[in-house]
């Protein structure tokens, strides 16, 4: 598509909408060159999100250093002005703070700038629920500090500002989506803090990336998000498409009405990567087996031949059919799935060969491939690329 600029390179068009847009319509995936509009975004009042903080825990240890905090529950309140170190537990009748039983069954702590929970350090608030003998930990903050505890995660310590500005409109996307869900307003929590939905670790990111920089980067494009048809599109995203992004039907993802949006695009920036192409990964009959029934399509030994039935988009595996058990029986499932029975890095399968005892697969790519490749977004961006360009490329 040609653009004519008119402005900054690369920004994204803003529209007041509540919560602001860049606007995504059939066939116009972002304003080509706008400026940003920062005043109008400095205006915004970003909405809360709740993400869940790790899996359902006997415990954690909670620290607040040298500031106020307040706590309180039912009919449970407590607080002080200089700190705290505690460890959370589920106790017989509710959570146990400070050493004692509140009796509550969820408390809330209101720190006066940040938290530390098992090691990691948070903005926002700490909601605690008792589920039986463990606790659940939900971390309530504003959705510009969130998407900023996320992109250094998903993208790494070396990428391009480009590439990183591109990473928070997807994130901001993403997460916005999740919390206009039917139902969300009530749901005690939006996303998971891991791969299950983005990797999130509040202001400690991984890698060693600093926080602070993270932040300018989600401030460059603060109420960005992208749009299809007029509503919040469903922004995928994946390590290393391995020369072709695919689509949403292949990996079993759900499109809603973004799908025009999510139809695949070759990709030749990935190439660089370790994992734009792998080979000789060994599966086991027994693995096979045991994975297919974690996966709920179960087979029998012994497995007499395993084969690439069809392919999709992108030469993304749609299905594989294997022929098993004594009566030599036929199980046909997506390569999705296969995938996750197998624990391949993706579902792009090149080759799959009988070796003694099992199967050598060959393949190529990292994640599920439905929307921006990140590794292709790193290359783009250090070749030049603003983050409009990414985008709109992938999407």
């Amino acid at each position: 598509m040609n653009c004519r600029s008119r402005g900054s390179r690369g920004g994204l068009r803003r529209v007041a909408l509540g919560l602001v847009f860049a606007l995504l319509t059939p066939f116009f995936v972002l304003g080509c060159g706008d400026p940003y509009q920062t005043p109008l975004m400095a205006n915004t009042e970003p909405p809360p999100v709740r993400v869940r903080l790790g899996s359902q825990r006997s415990a954690g240890k909670l620290i607040i250093e040298k500031q106020p905090w307040d706590m309180s529950g039912s009919g449970v309140r407590d607080s002080q002005p200089n700190g705290l170190a505690t460890t959370l537990k589920a106790g017989a009748r509710g959570i146990v703070f400070r050493g004692r039983d509140t009796g509550s069954a969820r408390i809330e702590i209101r720190p006066g700038q940040s938290f530390q929970l098992d090691g990691i350090r948070y903005a926002g608030r700490l909601i605690v629920t008792k589920k039986g003998k463990k606790l659940e930990f939900v971390n309530t903050l504003d959705l510009e500090t969130y998407v900023a505890g996320v992109i250094g995660n998903e993208m790494g310590p070396r990428a391009s500002s480009a590439a990183y500005r591109a990473q928070a409109v997807t994130a901001r996307t993403y997460a916005y989506r999740k919390m206009q869900r039917p139902g969300a307003s009530t749901a005690a929590f939006h996303l998971y803090d891991s791969q299950s939905s983005q990797v999130y670790r509040g202001l400690s990111p991984n890698y060693g990336v600093d926080y602070n920089r993270m932040r300018r980067y989600t401030d460059d494009t603060r109420g960005v998000v992208l749009m299809y048809a007029g509503r919040p599109m469903i922004a995928y995203y994946a390590s290393t498409c391995g020369g072709h992004t695919t689509t949403p039907k292949i990996s079993e993802l759900d499109a809603g009405s973004s799908g025009p949006a999510l139809a695949g695009v070759p990709c030749r920036w990935c190439k660089g990567s370790k994992y734009f192409e792998w080979k000789g990964v060994i599966v086991s009959d027994a693995d096979l087996v045991k994975g297919l029934a974690r996966v709920k399509r179960p087979i029998k030994a012994p497995i007499h031949s395993v084969t690439i039935q069809k392919l999709g988009t992108g030469e993304w595996v749609d299905s594989v059919k294997i022929v098993h058990g004594p009566k030599r029986a036929v199980r046909e499932l997506p390569g999705s799935q296969f995938r996750r029975a197998c624990k391949l890095r993706s579902h792009k399968l090149r080759q799959i060969r009988r070796v003694r005892g099992g199967w050598s697969i060959d393949g190529r790519g990292w994640g599920h491939g439905v929307g921006m490749c990140q590794v292709g977004a790193i290359a783009m961006g250090k070749a030049g690329a603003s983050e409009t360009e990414i985008l709109r490329y992938y999407y």
